[in-house]
């Protein structure tokens, strides 16, 4: 696999503490790289096992990671569970205002509110939710469950543990972000975007960062 030296620089500058530590470990193989090409030898053959090592420790970092995040989102929505069985009357009074809003609505109405909602136009708490899905079967809108469906899943509408909790939120999303990683990939963030870059294409077998100083 190519070396890629403009996203090594680029990886090199992470702040975050995972990658800053990936970046050492790259620096080091650079280094041992060096010493084989020295000797006349194959640096992508001898350092394959180490490659390998290194590509698997990042896996067992990522699940980590996920596991831990797993574990404080559990937490979270235990808290949020808990706190909703103390209040129950609340719960009551959102699905009897929910019931009354959207039970005021024609078909078409809701229809709408369906796709505005898919399109972050529109909020609704879970009881919401499942008031608007009930008038939308009873309509026979299938296109618009269909969409409000997907709505949900996007925003996490039928999580409100997560949904209505900005530092929830923000470990789920980091969470989906590195599920779609596989095996020998990194996650990088800056303020012009985030990427996906393959540890294989950061070590540099030959030198060329070398010479580029």
């Amino acid at each position: 696999m190519a070396f890629d030296e403009t996203i090594r620089v680029i990886f090199d500058s992470s702040t975050d503490p995972l990658n800053q530590q990936i970046s050492q470990q790259l620096t080091a193989l650079d280094g041992e790289a060096a010493q084989i090409r020295e000797a006349g030898r194959s640096p992508q053959h001898e350092l394959r096992p180490k490659v390998d090592l290194l590509k698997g420790a990042i896996t067992r970092a990522r699940i980590e990671t996920l596991t831990h995040i797993d574990n404080s989102i559990g937490e979270i929505r235990n808290q949020w569970l808990d706190n909703r069985d103390k209040h129950p009357d609340r719960e009551l009074a959102r699905l009897r205002r929910a019931e009354n809003e959207i039970g005021g609505l024609s078909d078409k109405e809701c229809a709408d509110l369906a796709v505005n909602y898919a399109s972050d136009a529109a909020d609704l708490d879970l009881p919401g939710l499942n008031v608007l899905k009930s008038r939308l079967r009873q309509g026979k809108a299938d296109v618009e469950l269909e969409v409000l469906a997907e709505g949900i899943a996007a925003r996490r509408g039928d999580r409100p543990w997560i949904s209505t909790d900005p530092d929830a939120t923000a470990m789920a999303d980091h969470a989906d972000r590195l599920e779609k990683l596989t095996g020998g990939q990194v996650f990088f963030e800056n303020e012009d975007g985030r990427e996906i870059f393959d540890v294989e294409k950061m070590i540099d077998y030959e030198g060329e960062l070398s010479a580029l100083e």
